[in-house]
């Protein structure tokens, strides 16, 4: 039997598992590699047990958790693990937010998202990435929402809002507002003052 035959006959829940499981893995990975408190890119169980239980880590799997769940169809259960991310960590992420492997989040304090985005992403505290109009959590919309590419580090009260693409590895700086295409490499760092008015 090939290999493709096996896939097709794969039970999907046990593949969402699998698949958290691992995101959770790279996020723990990215996490020892950003903490000058860990050595090496892979920690041993010691220390990735150390890791899991701060509070970055913490919010990080209840996303996972709550992403597996809505992956599930569990919508209910999915929105009430994302209650308790915002009650514990005053973090707010959609569980229909596609994030991939390798999230970072080392204050959780304040951030938002409801979007999507590649591997390796950093979400620093307060920073915010959301539709340009309040849209209901896992209520669809996702061409609305923003698009965040690889390796992209998204820094303190910055925000960016609207259906826009933000390119592989920019840096977008603190207090910096984006409403347009952000293209890869870039690096937005001077803030822009005032609020945002939405592009007609």
């Amino acid at each position: 039997m090939s290999a493709a035959s096996n896939d097709l006959k794969s039970d999907p829940n046990e593949t969402i598992h699998s698949s958290w499981r691992n995101l959770l893995t790279a996020d723990m990975i990215h996490y020892a590699r950003e903490a000058k408190a860990f050595q090496g890119d892979r920690p041993g169980r010691l220390r990735a047990i150390g890791i899991l239980l701060t509070p970055s880590l913490m919010c990080c799997a209840l996303h996972r958790l709550a992403h597996a769940a809505f992956g599930r169809g569990w919508t209910r259960l999915a929105r009430a693990i994302a209650r308790i991310n915002t009650i514990v960590h005053h973090t707010v992420i959609d569980p229909a937010a596609e994030i991939g492997p390798g999230l970072y989040i080392p204050h959780p304090t304040g951030v938002v998202f409801q979007g999507a985005a590649g591997a390796n992403l950093s979400l620093h505290t307060f920073a915010a990435v959301t539709p340009r109009e309040p849209m209901p959590f896992s209520g669809g919309g996702a061409k609305r929402c923003p698009r965040i590419g690889n390796d992209v580090s998204i820094g303190m009260r910055a925000v960016v809002f609207g259906p826009v693409l933000v390119g592989d590895r920019s840096r977008i700086g603190p207090n910096v507002l984006v409403a347009d295409d952000v293209a890869p490499d870039s690096a937005l760092m001077v803030a822009r003052r005032g609020p945002l008015q939405p592009t007609e």
